[in-house]
């Protein structure tokens, strides 16, 4: 690639200098890093698409359960026993019968 060719792309020199086959720019703040990224070639995604193509379809989502974060999971459980001991107990009523 020319250095014409890489300031018309990216405004700036450099796309000259890669290589291909998962080398690229990194672009952050204006700053550019040159990287390196595992290459997926076409056939590669092919056979992938046609695997997932092949495996059992589902007439609709399947529903997944609600993410609780720990701490609301931990205060949800302090809530429900404090309710709990704050009910009358039921056993006082009834056991004279």
């Amino acid at each position: 690639m020319q250095m014409i060719d890489s300031r018309t792309i990216i405004d700036q020199p450099g796309a000259n200098q890669l290589i291909g086959r998962g080398d690229m720019l990194f672009s952050k703040d204006g700053e550019l890093t040159r990287i390196q990224c595992g290459l997926v070639e076409t056939r590669e995604v092919e056979r992938l698409v046609d695997f997932i193509a092949k495996q059992q379809g589902y007439t609709e989502a399947y529903p997944l359960p609600d993410y609780v974060p720990d701490a609301a999971r931990a205060a949800v459980r302090r809530a429900s026993r404090m309710a709990r001991a704050a009910r009358p107990s039921s056993t006082t009523c009834c056991s004279a019968r």
